[in-house]
């Protein structure tokens, strides 16, 4: 797979498809359409080799299963060119106090959101919360911690020219650590414009605590005092004058969702709970089948974090230790519901155009989170 971290050139006008998408989506790349008159393509895109979307027929009966072994629709190796190209680069403060040498580790989930229309989420992982580093005001304190979880969402439009696919960046979205209030940055010229460095989408992020902003921020806002509700203060403040990181390197995730407050996975669990099995095949067959390709392993050790998974009970930057203070990262890269995998109406069609027989129903164990006994699920 290759593909160009920035590029734009000359060319005829670019009809950019996009039946179906959210109405925000369409306002937010209307600018590519004026550009693409102009210019031919975006400012900012990345060629890719071709469309991300898989035939639903091909993945109900199974036969394009190692090419997405999550489950999503869209073909593994080109999500995994998209993320890379839009990974945003951090820009970190200049008191920063909890960044290894090697960190942030990022790992990705993708899904189709809208008709030629992708969204990223990244989670990126820090063995340390540095708290406050600029201080609180009674009763607030500083926060410090083992494991650090921190997410981010950005959407990317695809689209096809002369032969060719292009992917180019739509907006970026995260959390206002006042109140967890989603912000969303454009890539459109409008007043919360997205700053970009060549393809990657810029994050400013906080000192100690990595908190995300789209650009130089110093904020100063209430803590949470339990039963008194919010009260004193902390100081947050993200001036970008330290270290610049692009991830180089990226694991892709199988999608996870929550259900009823807990936190499930669409790609199955192999039994020492190492590795993530082939979510497609499983839900097109019930085939128990080691994803290999693409889906990154389930055990972080590697990543230097000792004794932690991705799909568990919480991250705790391989120190251990209670779960008081940080999420799984499966919940911070989960979506509000499920991947359409179950291919249910899929299989049917399949099955009156004439696709091999269906399997006796059985059952597998599947690993579930946070501790829970494994479960006996049908499958087909």
């Amino acid at each position: 797979m290759s593909f160009m971290a920035a590029s734009c050139r000359r060319g005829q006008s670019l009809r950019v498809l996009f039946r179906g998408a959210p109405a925000w989506a369409i306002v937010a790349v209307a600018a590519w359409g004026t550009r693409a008159d102009a210019a031919g393509l975006p400012d900012s895109f990345c060629p890719i080799e071709r469309e991300p979307t898989l035939a639903w027929i091909r993945l109900a009966q199974g036969s394009d299963c190692a090419r997405d072994e999550d489950g999503n629709g869209l073909d593994d190796e080109i999500e995994a060119a998209l993320a890379s190209c839009f990974v945003p680069e951090v820009r970190f403060d200049s008191r920063e106090n909890a960044l290894r040498i090697d960190e942030p580790h990022v790992l990705f989930s993708a899904y189709a959101i809208g008709t030629h229309l992708i969204r990223l989420h990244f989670a990126f992982l820090f063995a340390r919360d540095g708290g406050y580093v600029l201080g609180t005001d009674f009763p607030c304190m500083t926060d410090d911690h083992d494991g650090d979880v921190e997410s981010v969402a950005v959407d990317v439009t695809w689209t096809g020219r002369d032969g060719g696919w292009f992917g180019a960046p739509v907006s970026m979205r995260t959390r206002d650590p006042r109140d967890g209030a989603e912000r969303v940055a454009f890539a459109s010229r409008t007043a919360n414009e997205l700053t970009l460095v060549g393809t990657h989408p810029v994050l400013y992020a906080t000192a100690g605590k990595h908190h995300w902003f789209n650009r130089p921020e110093s904020l100063a806002y209430a803590c949470n005092c339990g039963p008194l509700g919010r009260c004193g203060s902390v100081h947050d403040r993200a001036d970008g004058a330290g270290p610049r990181i692009t991830a180089a390197v990226l694991r892709h995730a199988p999608g996870f969702y929550s259900d009823q407050s807990r936190i499930r996975s669409q790609a199955p669990v192999d039994d020492e709970g190492r590795g993530f099995l082939n979510a497609c095949a499983f839900g097109a067959r019930g085939v128990l089948m080691p994803a290999t390709l693409s889906l990154g392993s389930n055990d972080l050790g590697d990543l230097g974090y000792p004794g932690e998974r991705v799909f568990g009970s919480c991250f705790r930057g391989g120190f251990g230790g209670p779960c008081a203070e940080t999420v799984s990262v499966a919940q911070a890269l989960s979506w509000e519901r499920p991947f359409s995998t179950s291919f249910g109406a899929r299989k049917l069609l399949s099955a009156l155009l004439g696709s091999p027989s269906e399997r006796e129903p059985g059952h597998v164990t599947v690993l579930l989170p946070f501790g829970a006994a494994p479960q006996s699920i049908l499958r087909y």
